[in-house]
């Protein structure tokens, strides 16, 4: 759900000015020509003593040269002045269909309409010309209408994507310019991960409003009645706490310490999972059988090609007999965590307010994702990001106001006021705003400060669930092919060989989305 100013003022028309001739020198001196005498200002001079006569005076001669000079001179100012004024008119207008106000659709998803209205209101007082029609969208079958309605020209001029789509909806989107955003200004203002995700060729395609991921939920109450603090590694503190919190009657879990372990029935699997696997060192947006160290800070390649298969295995253990705390007899994770039938779950933080709905009576707590047990000196924290931004279509007609716009609504000030209606309509929280300047401003909510702790240590991953992009889409079908690995596992199969298969399909997919695009940017 989370699920992200202005340069659109009116630029006054230059006005020109010409001074005209000024003193007591006439229109025909100013053109160089010898005015003739006036009788009324004629002095009658005594001939002289020698009688000698007064000599004539000269001939008229009127110089055509230097008039020439003068009226060409006209000339080329007053085109000069025709050259601004319709360059002028051109920049002040481009894009634009008519000369009336500029309409901007915009296609959202997850922030209530009343919401975004009040931020347009504000907007619109000092931009009367241009119109935000604000469409609050349908989940259902969304990123198929989008790209549809852009290939048709019919599309919004801004639309909310998922960080996660990456190469499938690169091709429809307008970079930001730099006078909206320069180098500087982005990396300085957004979450490193953001960078990561939306930089390509030196431009960026997407601006946030904010920022989201994987946290871990915990029930206050069964840690505390157990004496059991909130883990933080994983390895034998949280297997310890998973396994002290699960409580059996015989063979059966009645309580279970932590949902892992399958994906059937576990809210957003592919997402603890891939999380895991990046901790561990794979880079699973690229190949899951490469193995990187992080070590003193340099990324290098490693011999071992297990890292994911060895993170299949460590995930599948919680289900594993006799140590198992979390079978297939459970409901879906969140509504066990609900329900108090689970002490620990993963998920999103905007998971939040469906527990509270679901139970506004539990006492639950929200805190970082463990952490691989440090081995190496820094130790690297990797968390996971799952967050939608706002991009424009490389169709829309009125870019520039679209990036005005866009510019606006992630301000500082206009982000802290969307946070708070947010908050005030949902009771808990708002989004949690992408800017690194407001970590401080929404990090005191209990919901939310483990979440900006993770921000700045965040990567993204292909196999993120939740992101609507449909059964074709690179998420759908990348998570598709991780349920199946951890599926093989419970009939057996090993996890060097149920993670081939995942691999293999993740080329597959990637390398059919790079062709469609390259095939479309020709």
């Amino acid at each position: 759900m989370s699920e992200i100013p202005d340069q659109n003022s009116n630029s006054s028309q230059p006005i020109f000015t010409g001074n005209a001739p000024s003193g007591s020198s006439s229109y025909a001196q100013t053109l160089g020509v010898e005015a003739p005498p006036d009788p009324s200002k004629q002095v009658f001079q005594e001939p002289s003593s020698s009688g000698d006569s007064p000599l004539p005076p000269p001939p008229f001669e009127e110089d055509n040269k230097k008039k020439y000079i003068i009226f060409g001179l006209f000339g080329l100012l007053f085109l000069f002045i025709v050259f601004l004024i319709i360059s002028f008119l051109s920049s002040r207008f481009k894009g634009k269909t008519s000369s009336g106000p500029v309409t901007i659709t915009y296609w959202g998803l997850w922030t209530e309409k009343e919401v975004m209205q009040l931020l347009i209101d504000d907007y619109q007082k000092t931009h009367p010309n241009v119109i935000i029609n604000y469409q609050l969208q349908d989940k259902k079958l969304y990123k198929e209408r989008l790209t549809a309605a852009i290939d048709r020209n019919e599309g919004p001029d801004i639309f909310r994507f998922h960080n996660g789509w990456g190469v499938m909806i690169a091709s429809y989107l307008a970079p930001v310019p730099k006078t909206v955003y320069s180098d500087a200004d982005f990396d300085a203002n957004f979450y490193p991960v953001v960078k990561e995700d939306v930089n390509r060729g030196g431009n960026y395609y997407g601006i946030p409003l904010s920022i989201d991921g994987l946290v871990m939920f915990y029930n206050d109450d069964m840690l505390k009645s157990g004496n059991i603090p909130v883990p933080t590694t994983w390895g034998a503190d949280f297997e310890g706490a998973a396994q002290k919190l699960t409580v059996r009657e015989e063979d059966k879990i009645v309580t279970s310490g932590a949902a892992l372990g399958l994906a059937d029935n576990i809210d957003h699997f592919s997402d603890i999972l891939s999380l895991m696997m990046l901790q561990n060192g794979t880079k699973v947006s690229e190949s899951l059988l490469r193995c990187y160290s992080n070590q003193s800070g340099k990324e290098e390649l490693l011999q071992s090609t297990t890292c994911g298969s060895d993170t299949l295995s460590y995930y599948h253990k919680f289900t594993e007999n006799p140590n198992s705390v979390w079978n297939d007899v459970f409901e879906s994770s969140l509504t066990s965590f609900a329900s108090g039938k689970v002490a620990i779950i993963f998920a999103p933080s905007w998971e939040a307010l469906n527990i509270k709905a679901l139970n506004p009576n539990l006492n639950f707590k929200v805190a970082k994702v463990p952490q691989l047990v440090c081995v190496e000196d820094p130790c690297s924290d990797v968390y996971l990001a799952s967050y939608w931004l706002e991009g424009v279509s490389k169709n829309s007609k009125n870019q520039a106001e679209a990036f005005d716009f866009l510019k606006y609504l992630t301000s500082r000030d206009v982000l802290q006021k969307k946070y708070e209606a947010e908050a005030r309509l949902r009771k808990l929280f708002g989004d949690a705003p992408a800017r690194r300047d407001m970590a401080d401003t929404v990090g005191t909510n209990e919901y939310l400060k483990p979440l900006i702790s993770e921000a700045p240590d965040m990567k993204s991953s292909l196999f993120v669930s939740r992101t609507i992009d449909g059964e074709s889409g690179i998420n759908a079908r990348l998570e598709k092919y991780l349920k199946d690995a951890v599926n093989a596992l419970n009939k057996g199969v090993g996890a060097d060989t149920a993670i081939q298969p995942v691999d293999n399909g993740l080329h597959q997919v990637l390398d059919g989305y790079k062709a469609a695009s390259a095939a479309t940017n020709k």
